[in-house]
């Protein structure tokens, strides 16, 4: 078992070039072949040696990546100082493998909310020496940045201490290029899409605070460019409000972090509610678009089945929000190009001035959010 060196508290330990990818599900993919390019040395952990292994031939990596069979203390005793952990684990498994990690002084990264068990130990991995990355996807990840990037902009327009009525509006999605049956690429396992549905969302509509307790039910049309799509509000957005920085000025009438999904989502969706095992929904349930409200039109016309403008949305919204993602496994098919999509709004009215509106969408080149 690789043993832990003496780290000065608090400072980092410095990077040993190994890097643990830890399973190998839907949404592995063009992050792990990343890694083979930049790491000195990777090892996928799946569930079994051999299903590792097939896992680094489907995508083209047999002999640039290490195949293990997973278990927490077989990864545990392989854990070096400096190693870098990326889980791609259900987020309950991330505590234990942050509690792993800070004893051998390896470094822990994953996507996920970040949740209370693992907060509860930030304490000791700072003091190990040990980085914790989360929240580091799109979303949530980088719509974080952009979102950021808007208000430090609406400071720079508004003023900081200026008495303001404020909006924020930020939604992710993937969104496929050939539209199926669900109007959704299932980059995950599709129970983990119905089971993080079923998770109450949050928000601040008309300066109230708004509860979802079935977020689809406060599905409602954004368009985009013109083009139709459908939203929603996605799990506890009141906490971003104070992590956001929004002045105590500022008194939000509008925010919400939701998710964007193509225009006829919501019923696709009620296929798939159906299909859920008795009891996780009413037996009378119908996904309707409003708390209260009614089902407006959705377009009950014959969706398109073509590829979509996916390459149109790029140069619209430029690179930093839309992008192909590359062919390669998890579901898609032979030539469709599927694309990831950020869409931000913010927007203010001070006591004096006209209202002001900034958007996170720059032009082809532009380098701000």
């Amino acid at each position: 078992m690789p043993e832990t060196t003496a780290q000065p508290a608090g400072v980092p330990v410095p990077a040993s070039g190994t890097v643990h990818w830890i399973g190998a599900g839907l949404s592995t993919g063009s992050g792990l072949a990343a890694l083979c390019d930049a790491a000195d040395r990777v090892r996928l952990w799946h569930r079994t040696d051999e299903r590792a292994a097939r896992s680094l031939e489907t995508r083209g990596l047999t002999g640039r990546a290490e195949p293990r069979a997973y278990t927490l203390p077989a990864l545990t005793a392989e854990l070096a100082p400096g190693d870098v952990v990326v889980s791609m684990l259900p987020a309950p498994e991330h505590a234990g493998l942050l509690a792993a990690c800070v004893s051998r002084g390896a470094h822990f990264a994953c996507s996920s909310y970040v949740s209370e068990a693992v907060l509860d130990q930030v304490p000791a991995a700072t003091a190990a020496g040990v980085v914790v990355l989360t929240e580091s996807g799109l979303d949530p990840g980088i719509d974080h940045l952009f979102a950021h990037s808007l208000i430090a902009r609406a400071r720079e327009e508004i003023g900081a201490d200026t008495t303001a009525e404020v909006s924020l509006t930020s939604y992710c999605g993937g969104i496929p290029a050939v539209p199926n049956d669900f109007r959704y690429r299932f980059s995950w396992a599709p129970a983990g899409v119905l089971n993080a549905l079923r998770s109450p969302a949050r928000y601040i509509e008309a300066g109230a605070e708004t509860t979802a307790p079935r977020p689809w039910e406060a599905t409602r049309p954004h368009v985009v460019d013109g083009e139709p799509f459908e939203v929603y509000p996605n799990r506890d957005s009141l906490p971003f409000v104070e992590q956001y920085g929004l002045p105590p000025a500022w008194k939000p009438q509008t925010f919400i972090r939701g998710t964007l999904r193509l225009d006829g989502w919501l019923d696709g969706l009620a296929a798939g509610l159906r299909e859920t095992p008795p009891g996780r929904r009413p037996a009378d349930h119908r996904p309707r678009p409003g708390v209260g409200g009614p089902l407006p039109d959705h377009g009950r016309r014959p969706r398109p089945r073509g590829p979509r403008r996916v390459p149109g949305l790029t140069r619209r919204l430029g690179p930093h929000l839309v992008g192909p993602l590359p062919a390669g496994p998890g579901g898609r098919r032979g030539g469709e190009r599927d694309g990831a999509v950020r869409v931000a709004d913010a927007g203010a009215r001070g006591a004096a001035d006209p209202r002001r509106r900034l958007a996170a969408r720059p032009q082809p080149g532009g380098g701000d959010g």
